[in-house]
């Protein structure tokens, strides 16, 4: 009888360890799948990130403005009048100078304020 018991035990053991053991590789591959996922969330926001990661300096009401990628959303209103401006740059800035980064942008700016 104890001999029974004794056998009944390690089959109950060894069928807990392969349930364990196929549980924990189910959640393993559930959180690779999950990162996985994330990650090319992450690549996916940066690519887009960099398509639209580009300024356009133009003209409003005889000053000069720096505008998002959609040319529509003010990125930053500056004090600097267009007329105090050389003439080929007025003439750049009207038909719009589209800038890669705000080093870029903040370099023209400092050039050009007074």
């Amino acid at each position: 009888m104890r001999k029974r018991y004794s056998i009944g035990f390690l089959i109950f053991t060894v069928c807990m360890i392969v349930l364990f053991s196929f549980a924990y590789r189910i959640h393993y591959l559930r959180i690779q799948n999950q990162l996985e996922h994330e990650k090319i969330e992450l690549q996916d926001a940066r690519t887009q990130a960099n398509v639209e990661n580009y300024y356009y300096i133009k003209e409003r009401d005889g000053y000069v403005i720096v505008y998002e990628a959609d040319e529509k959303t003010v990125y930053e209103y500056t004090s600097i009048r267009l007329d105090e401006l050389p003439e080929n740059t007025q003439k750049a800035i009207r038909k719009g100078i589209k800038v890669d980064s705000l080093g870029q942008i903040y370099g023209f700016l400092e050039n050009y304020s007074s």
